[in-house]
Order: C-alpha cells, then sequence, then structure tokens
C-alpha cells in the first residue's frame, strides 16, 4: 500500500458529521496597508540619506523631535538632520517626506527640503491633496 492510497482511504474512513448550521462565519476583510510611525520615520531617514552630499556624514535628531501624521497608507514626515555640505561645514536641514504604503513597501511620493520655495510650495500642494492642510 502507498503512501497516497493510504491518504485516499484515511480520507473516506466515515466520520460523523458536525452540525454547521449555527456557525457565524466572519467575512474575510483583506489586511489593510497601514504605517505605523517607526516605519515612517526610518523610511522617511532613509530617502533623506541618499539626497546628502555626504550620506555619511547624516546625524538625524531623536525621533521624538520628528513629526509624523501617518493616515492609513500615507503619511508625512517632518525630519531634522545635520550632515555636511559640499564644501564640508555641517549644516542642519529639515526635510519633509511624503510616502505612500503599497503592498508591503515604502515609496517616496516627494522628499522636499524645507526653506526651498519651490519644494515648500509642493509641500503645500500635496498636504491640501491628502486632506492634511494645517495638520503640522
Amino acid at each position: 500500500m502507498g503512501v497516497m492510497t493510504l491518504v485516499l482511504d484515511f480520507m473516506r474512513r466515515d466520520e460523523p458529521k458536525m452540525d454547521m448550521s449555527n456557525v457565524v462565519s466572519a467575512p474575510v476583510v483583506p489586511k489593510p496597508d497601514v504605517f505605523s510611525d517607526a516605519s515612517a520615520d526610518g523610511a522617511c531617514m532613509l530617502y533623506i540619506k541618499k539626497m546628502l552630499h555626504d550620506p555619511d556624514s547624516a546625524q538625524f535628531e531623536h525621533s521624538r523631535e520628528s513629526s509624523i501624521i501617518a493616515n492609513g497608507a500615507r503619511a508625512v514626515v517632518v525630519r531634522s538632520v545635520r550632515a555636511k555640505n559640499a564644501f564640508g561645514a555641517m549644516r542642519k536641514k529639515d526635510f519633509w517626506c511624503f510616502l505612500e504604503l503599497r503592498n508591503d513597501q515604502i515609496y517616496p511620493v516627494f522628499i522636499g527640503e524645507d526653506g526651498n520655495e519651490g519644494e515648500m510650495k509642493r509641500v503645500s500642494v500635496l498636504l491640501k491633496d491628502w486632506g492634511l492642510a494645517g495638520k503640522k
């Protein structure tokens, strides 16, 4: 008797049927993509580092100093970093990170430097589009 025959024989056995008439089943709801503050903050730091002239010089402020607004699969993070500029001088900058979570991957929508007029216009537009204007 082979393994397959043994398995099929086991499956054919008459076993008492359970009465399932009074069992209520809950609908299966897929888990939505939702940001945690830690994942949004960590992703923001990684994307900021990629934008710096000298990424190895990056010194991020403590995470309690960052502002995070997570709204389901979208998050906005404002993060400060000290890093060397092209002249080797350490400068402190604030960055705005607009992030989206899709299929367990975090994607940057926009990373902008605070104080840059053009980038701050984009920040204002995104905050309004995402329904987050005035929530910093």
